[in-house]
């Protein structure tokens, strides 16, 4: 539900002309030459100069390389200290994504409530942590927890977007959670195929 990082830009006046170039080909596409490239280059020490946006890029080429196990590896290995508020928000974030994706749905909750919690997140921020808990639910198969996420979500987040409803629609219905689906009937388009099943199944039809 909720997406996977992109890799992120760096102001070239804020960084070094390695980190540059390793950013430049990870933006072409050549996502293996960028991470050996940042594996080349990057500070060995986390307190140097440069080192957390070195951090930034390696993990999100990690993330869109799907090396998820590594994500966790290296946001678990992060210094308890020195890391700014939004740095450490966005590596809990690309933590809870990847526990997700390995089906670690208690290990993504953790890393999404120290972010949601202790590191103040903007309200844009915040919703997408909390997309990741209600994909947390469905990666540990508790549709009805991911049910219940769904309609906090929805409170704090009205008027819910279709596209967010159908992905509501959709998950509990591949439940079998058809009668909690209803909840976002009326928000899916008149003409989705979506729509017409949950009015079959449900007998509305």
């Amino acid at each position: 539900m909720a997406r996977s990082g992109v890799t992120p830009r760096y102001p070239c006046a804020q960084s070094a002309p390695a980190l540059d170039d390793a950013q430049r080909l990870a933006d072409a596409g050549a996502l293996h030459v960028a991470l050996h490239r940042v594996e080349q280059s990057q500070p060995a020490q986390a307190g140097t100069a440069g080192w957390p946006e070195w951090e930034r890029l390696r993990i999100a080429l990690l993330a869109q390389l799907e090396r998820h196990q590594e994500v966790l590896r290296r946001v678990d290995q992060l210094p308890d200290k020195g890391l700014a508020a939004p740095v450490l928000r966005q590596f809990l974030g690309s933590a809870a994504r990847a526990a997700v994706a390995l089906g670690q749905g208690s290990n993504a909750r953790a890393y999404a409530a120290r972010a949601l919690w202790l590191l103040q997140p903007g309200a844009e921020e915040a919703r997408t942590l909390r997309a990741l808990v209600i994909d947390s639910h469905l990666a540990d198969r508790q549709p009805e927890a991911a049910y219940r996420a769904m309609l906090r979500y929805q409170q704090d987040y009205q008027p819910l977007d279709r596209a967010t409803a159908a992905r509501f629609v959709e998950t509990l219905v591949d439940a079998g959670l058809e009668k909690e689906a209803i909840a976002w009937l009326s928000q899916l388009d008149e003409a989705s195929p979506l729509r017409l099943l949950l009015r079959l199944r449900t007998g509305l039809l």
